[in-house]
């Protein structure tokens, strides 16, 4: 059945009849869990399914697994492996420890975070609501569906308007469109020239099959916009980003530092489907920048947690 199809079944089906496939898909992947992982691993549902804005047959079933321990990747990989085989409509998966929460408590973003309330109440912990958070948080979500978005935005409008519900920004008339999101995302950005150009460059560039976003010259907007998405200090470009980076108004500094810890987060919770020193080259270079933007940081001690965090204490030690 094609999406339009589910989108006008979507209107006429009562909510607890739609909402019903993911509670049956819940409760089949946390019994599988509970069977091979103990009874003290946790698992719920987030975002648009937790929100109930979710497009019945659309939209997927996100959960969060949560362990006092940390669990074995090839073994967790394969039960979402067969989890995927029952509940195709089964979304994306984040996995925390317990051990590792109080390292990522001030990292995580505020509206994020609120699209899981569960994880939120576990964290207990006072948050920004400021521009900057709320950019950084839209940002990522334009990122991640823009290409959707433009496809069909009918499909997206009630997972927009929980987005922009949830960081306080007034929705505007009529229908959420790429080019209403990216006038959002231009209100809340720093006043550099080129930064707000640099969505609508990316957006165009984004169709491109052969796009690489990491190599691609989207201008020094996006670095600063997007630093995740780019090599900094790559090859001959050390003396030309660090210059950048130094001068960097107060605001954007912020922008920069969080979109890292974002960056930290989001890979965290998928470390078990990444190549870890993979991950950690990434994120040194990005603690590199952190360094340059923030004088005092030290560089040093923030590489040897996240090793903790991400290959574990005893990894450390060694």
């Amino acid at each position: 059945m094609k999406k339009h199809h589910f989108y006008r079944l979507d209107q006429i089906l009562p909510r607890g009849v739609a909402l019903f496939p993911y509670i049956m898909g819940l409760f089949f992947v946390r019994l599988l869990f509970k069977l091979l992982f103990g009874p003290t691993t946790k698992i719920w549902d987030r975002n648009s399914v937790r929100a109930r804005t979710f497009v019945f047959g659309v939209s997927d079933l996100d959960i969060t697994v949560f362990s006092d321990r940390e669990l074995p990747a090839p073994f967790l990989c394969k039960a979402l492996t067969l989890s995927k085989r029952v509940l195709p409509f089964l979304g994306e998966a984040n996995v925390y420890c317990a051990v590792g929460l109080k390292a990522l408590v001030t990292r995580m973003n505020t509206f994020e975070l609120r699209r899981d309330p569960v994880f939120e109440a576990l964290t207990k912990a006072a948050r920004s609501e400021d521009r900057i958070e709320k950019l950084v948080f839209l940002q990522r979500m334009f990122f991640s569906d823009a290409l959707t978005l433009g496809d069909g935005p009918l499909l997206r409008q009630k997972k927009w308007r929980h987005h922009l519900e949830l960081t306080g920004i007034k929705e505007p008339g009529g229908l959420l469109k790429t080019e209403t999101i990216i006038q959002i995302l231009g209100s809340l950005l720093p006043s550099r020239p080129g930064l707000s150009g640099s969505l609508g460059r990316w957006m165009a560039e984004s169709k491109n099959p052969e796009f690489d976003v990491y190599h691609a010259d989207l201008g020094e907007g996006f670095r600063i916009l997007a630093p995740h998405l780019y090599l900094w200090f790559y090859h001959d470009r050390e003396a030309q980003d660090r210059e950048l980076l130094k001068g960097l108004l107060a605001e954007e500094r912020v922008l920069v530092e969080r979109q890292i810890d974002w960056e930290i987060c989001g890979l965290y919770c998928q470390r078990h489907l990444i190549q870890t020193t993979e991950v950690l080259v990434h994120l040194e270079r990005l603690i590199k920048v952190r360094a340059v933007v923030a004088p005092g940081f030290d560089e040093a001690v923030e590489m040897k947690n996240l090793r903790a965090l991400f290959l574990g204490p005893s990894a450390v030690l060694t």
